[in-house]
């Protein structure tokens, strides 16, 4: 079981100090699924991931070419 001490010591690394769960786990000696369930036991909403979707040049050409099939989808710089 774990005290109540290290429960607000996971809440304040987690969004006080904006830890990701597996430095506060490292940190405390705590096994990530541990500070996750003590994150939702105590109500914490968790973080969205800050993680940015980067288009490479051939998705991007993939989908400019597929785009001209699409009905309706004009693009930019064509007369409609």
């Amino acid at each position: 079981m774990i005290s109540k001490e290290t429960e607000a010591e996971i809440v304040r690394l987690y969004h006080g100090e904006r830890w990701p769960i597996g430095t506060i786990a490292g940190q405390l000696g705590l096994h990530h699924t541990t500070v996750q369930r003590v994150l939702r036991h105590t109500g914490v909403v968790r973080r969205s991931s800050r993680r940015v979707r980067r288009w490479s040049t051939r998705s991007c050409r993939s989908w400019s070419s597929n785009s001209r099939s699409i009905p309706g989808f004009a693009q930019a710089g064509s007369s409609s």
